[in-house]
C-alpha cells in the first residue's frame, strides 16, 4: 500500500491502522532516523492503546540481546529500526546478525517509512531493506503458501522526478508485475505515456487497498 498524502496527514497512523486491520501480528518499521523511531513509538501507542512490546533497534547490542533472550523474543511484537542501522550492519560486518534477528522476529508486515529515501535502487540502504523484506516474505510462504508479508510505504515527499525514482518502490511492492530492479523504468521506455500520467500511482493505491481490506 503506497501512501502519498500531504505532510502531517497522519501517514504513520494510517500505516499502522492498515496493518492492524489486516490482522498483522508482528510489524517491522524501517525509518529514517532515531528521532523518527521515537515518533513511531508515540504513534504505536495511539493505535494499540497499550504497549504491544516495542523494540527500537539502534545498536548491534539490541540485536544480540534479542537473539539471546527468549523472554524478549516473546514480548516484542513491533520492531523499529533506522535506515542507518541497515547500512551500518552491511558496512561493519554484522549483517548476518541482523538477518538472524529478522528471521527470529519473523515480521508479518513491514512499514517502509519515508520510502523516497530508497529511490536509489543501487544504494546499500535500498538493497538491504529489500533483502530483509524479501526474506520475511519467503519465511511466511514456507509456513503457509497463502500468507503474505504486507508492505506499507508512506511518504509525503515528491517522489516522481522521473520513472527511475519509482523503480525500487514498484519492484518492492509488486514483484510479480516488476520482477527486476528496473522493470518499471523499462516498461515506461516501452510505453512513454505512462511516465506522464497519474495512472501508475492511483491504480497502485486502489489495487493495494483491495488486497488489504
Amino acid at each position: 500500500l503506497p501512501l502519498f498524502p500531504e505532510v502531517r496527514a497522519g501517514k504513520s497512523l494510517t500505516a499502522l491502522y492498515a496493518l492492524n486491520l489486516a490482522g498483522v501480528g508482528k510489524v517491522r518499521i524501517f525509518t529514517s532516523a532515531f528521532a523518527r523511531s521515537v515518533h513511531w513509538q508515540e504513534e504505536i501507542l495511539k493505535v494499540y492503546k497499550k504497549d504491544p512490546g516495542v523494540l527500537i533497534v539502534d545498536s548491534i547490542d539490541k540485536i544480540r540481546s534479542y537473539i539471546n533472550d527468549p523472554d524478549l523474543q516473546k514480548r516484542v511484537k513491533i520492531v523499529v529500526m533506522s535506515y542507518e542501522m541497515v547500512a551500518q550492519a552491511q558496512a561493519h560486518e554484522y549483517w548476518d546478525d541482523l538477518v538472524k534477528f529478522s528471521h527470529m522476529f519473523a515480521p508479518e508486515g513491514d512499514i517502509v517509512d519515508e520510502v523516497h529515501l530508497c529511490r536509489n535502487s543501487n544504494s546499500k540502504t535500498a538493497k538491504g531493506v529489500l533483502d530483509l523484506v524479501r526474506k520475511a516474505e519467503k519465511q511466511l510462504k514456507k509456513q503457509d503458501i497463502h500468507r503474505q508479508n504486507y508492505i506499507v510505504a508512506p511518504t509525503a515527499t515528491p517522489l516522481v522526478n522521473g520513472p527511475r525514482d519509482l523503480n525500487w518502490l514498484m519492484h518492492a511492492m509488486y514483484p510479480w508485475e516488476f520482477p527486476q530492479a528496473d522493470s518499471f523504468y523499462q516498461m515506461c521506455l516501452r510505453n512513454p505515456q505512462l511516465a506522464y500520467t497519474s495512472l501508475n500511482l492511483s491504480g497502485a493505491v486502489r489495487w493495494s487497498r483491495s488486497d488489504i481490506f
